[in-house]
């Protein structure tokens, strides 16, 4: 499947407004809604099935013009959906289609443009605008006879004498009586098709009952069975020793329970025994095994602690790193050594890229410049960490994108989307960037807290940081930015345009 193909068939036969038309025409409201959700649109605040239906089209549309990964899933979701009707046209001879193109009329217009659209056959490509042309006509003539009965209704009811409006209220009344009567019946038939329905399922209750006795029956009977045959075998062998009594002396037989007697006390005795040693080396091996619980907590511990040194020094030679470069540049620019700024508070950068990815898109139909970004927020002040937090879509490859982040001085942290079991996806990094916010500041000892997003529900974790005495700034896009959010912040930072990548 050529998707180029496809992509230059509908610029040149469709405009934007007429793929939208065969994108509501293809997919029902939910569908459409799932679907949007799937390949990573989401509105901020906002349940994706709640956005109008027209809306979640042309938000479709648009991310699957500009993306290509976007664009095949669209046209293997609606070739998967019109398939019967692609099938039809395939049938169908170019003649026939262009002599009476009414044949698919009954059709939803959509539906047949994209029908028409992914055809094989150049000539059917071409029948387009005649479809599209017919059904402007037809809905034409629909407004013009919805105008007609209009006026002829108006011209009847001027007509109307005196006498018959009160053959028209009766006639009324009657009808009410009729309703209520209908009403009446519609609840009773629901009454009885609930009743119905509950002596359904008590039947079939009372079904799987009888199945489990007519089980259990059968069990008993093989257990009685069983049992049966037991107590032929013990009658046989109580008259075996019946015989056996009879035929040896009392003294034998006592001599033998004697020797039994020993034997079983021989046999308790070495259990018993057995019994002590195996305490004894139940306990051995449970202090044995306390002790290296305890040796492997404190190793534990260490390596931890090695593991905190290290991430530590990894992170001070990226930004050692980061700051030789820059100076490098402002030596190269300014044609001397450059001065080291001084050393301000220490700082935590949290950067939500979903929220802003897409705000950036409304704002100023670009994407953020992360390198900019984090000298611009940075300044003269100490960085401690800077972290970005990406929501992994399965349909989309980000791997040159995380590589960039990393390049540039972030920790990257990924989380792929949650699928529901209706279809729909879910995935923020709300309650993990709370997580990691506290965390951090209690750990690096964080005077400063940057939070690079729009959204409101960061509200309570700000106030948080506020009784802690940690200062706040929140930056984000002035238009998208929750006010809740502005207004508990101590400082507001916009992101401006110069911090926006060249498209």
């Amino acid at each position: 499947m050529d998707y180029e193909v496809y992509r230059k068939k509908i610029e040149k036969f469709l405009s934007p407004e007429e793929v939208c038309w065969v994108i509501k025409d293809s997919f029902t409201h939910g569908e459409l809604a799932s679907f949007v959700e799937r390949i990573g649109i989401f509105y901020q605040g906002v349940r994706t099935i709640s956005i109008p239906h027209n809306q979640l089209a042309w938000d479709l549309m648009e991310e699957a013009m500009e993306k290509r990964e976007v664009f095949k899933s669209l046209v293997k979701r609606l070739n998967s959906i019109n398939s019967p009707l692609i099938e039809r046209v395939r049938s169908l001879s170019i003649e026939k289609l262009k002599r009476d193109s009414s044949l698919l009329l009954e059709e939803e217009g959509g539906r047949v443009i994209w029908a028409l659209i992914v055809d094989e056959r150049e000539a059917v490509n071409q029948l387009v605008p005649q479809f599209i042309k017919e059904m402007e006509e037809l809905e034409a003539m629909a407004k013009e006879e919805d105008m007609t009965s209009e006026i002829m209704e108006s011209a009847f009811t001027e007509m109307v004498d005196k006498w018959t409006k009160k053959k028209v209220e009766k006639l009324k009344k009657v009808n009410e009586r009729l309703n209520k009567s209908n009403k009446l019946l519609t609840k009773e038939n629901r009454k009885l098709k609930q009743n119905l329905a509950k002596y359904s399922k008590r039947v079939k209750m009372l079904e799987k009952m009888y199945a489990d006795l007519t089980y259990q029956k059968g069990k008993l009977n093989k257990e009685l069975h069983k049992k049966e045959e037991e107590i032929k075998r013990l009658e046989g062998e109580i008259k075996i020793m019946r015989d056996k009594l009879k035929s040896q002396p009392v003294e034998l037989l006592q001599k033998s329970l004697h020797q039994l007697e020993r034997e079983n006390k021989k046999l308790s005795y070495q259990l018993e025994k057995e019994r002590k040693e195996r305490e004894e080396s139940l306990q051995r091996l449970e202090a044995e095994k306390i002790s290296l619980k305890k040796q492997l907590e404190t190793q534990l511990q260490k390596v931890e602690e090695l593991n905190e040194q290290f991430h530590k020094a990894e992170e001070r030679i990226v930004q050692l790193q980061l700051y030789l470069e820059k100076e490098k540049e402002k030596e190269k620019s300014k044609g001397g050594p450059s001065v080291i700024p001084h050393k301000g508070r220490r700082v935590g950068i949290f950067i939500d890229v979903q929220n802003v990815y897409y705000s950036a898109k409304r704002h100023f139909g670009k994407k953020i410049d992360y390198s900019k970004l984090l000298w611009f927020l940075v300044g003269n002040r100490y960085l401690v960490k800077a972290i970005c937090y990406i929501v992994q879509h399965p349909e989309l490859n980000q791997e040159s994108f995380i590589n960039l982040l990393k390049r540039n001085g972030y920790i990257v942290r990924t989380r792929g989307l949650i699928l529901r079991a209706d279809g729909s996806a879910k995935g923020n990094w709300d309650i993990g960037i709370a997580t990691d916010v506290l965390y951090l500041v209690e750990k690096n000892n964080l005077d400063i807290v940057v939070l690079v997003t729009c959204d409101g529900d960061f509200v309570d974790l700000v106030k948080v940081l506020k009784s802690k005495g940690i200062k706040t700034e929140v930056v984000g896009f002035s238009k998208n930015t929750a006010v809740d959010l502005k207004r508990v912040s101590d400082e507001f930072i916009e992101i401006e345009e110069s911090l926006m990548l060249e498209n």
